[in-house]
């Protein structure tokens, strides 16, 4: 007779290996496993991936500094230009009222017979102490004849009896 697995083919058939489903993952090298125990990982660490993270880090910070470096250069060419807008405008300001003043200075001489009179500079001039007899401005005149009217009513002779009276001299 024939043997068993002459018959059934069984010999001639390769033996299918029984595939072991894994059990776990491993969360630092991503490797499976069934037995925590048999499990070492072998993934050489993780210095590779913090150095392309610093590395990426460096770069950001490096395109930071670059970017707020532009934005300073930008502002101060914008504050520059302003500036010399400023200082375009004081100027014409500055040469409008001259020729105003050229021009004020001009119809004054006219009006005095034709000849310009000698620029001078504006000093203040107080009314209380104006000793000038033909000053036409309104608050010397005003002084002027306010203190001669207090004289002529005997302004000093009143002043004297009052003082006098009160014990004090004048």
């Amino acid at each position: 007779m024939s043997a068993w697995s002459d018959i059934t083919g069984r010999a001639r058939q390769p033996r299918k290996r029984k595939q072991r489903k894994r059990l776990f993952t491993c969360g630092r090298c991503g490797q499976s496993y069934s037995s925590p125990l048999g499990h070492a990982c072998t993934g050489g660490g993780d210095l590779a991936k913090r150095r392309r993270a610093q590395e990426r880090a460096k770069a950001t910070r490096e395109r930071q500094a670059a970017a707020a470096a532009a934005r300073q250069r930008d502002r101060a060419r914008v504050s520059s230009a302003r500036q010399a807008e400023r200082d375009k405008a004081a100027a014409r300001v500055a040469a409008a009222r001259k020729s105003e003043r050229a021009k004020a200075d001009a119809r004054a001489a006219r009006a005095k017979g034709g000849r310009a009179a000698p620029a001078r500079a504006r000093t203040a001039h107080e009314y209380r102490s104006c000793r000038e007899d033909d000053c036409q401005r309104p608050a010397c005149e005003a002084w002027r004849d306010g203190l001669a009217e207090g004289r002529e009513t005997g302004y000093e002779d009143g002043y004297e009896a009052g003082a006098a009276a009160s014990g004090r001299e004048g």
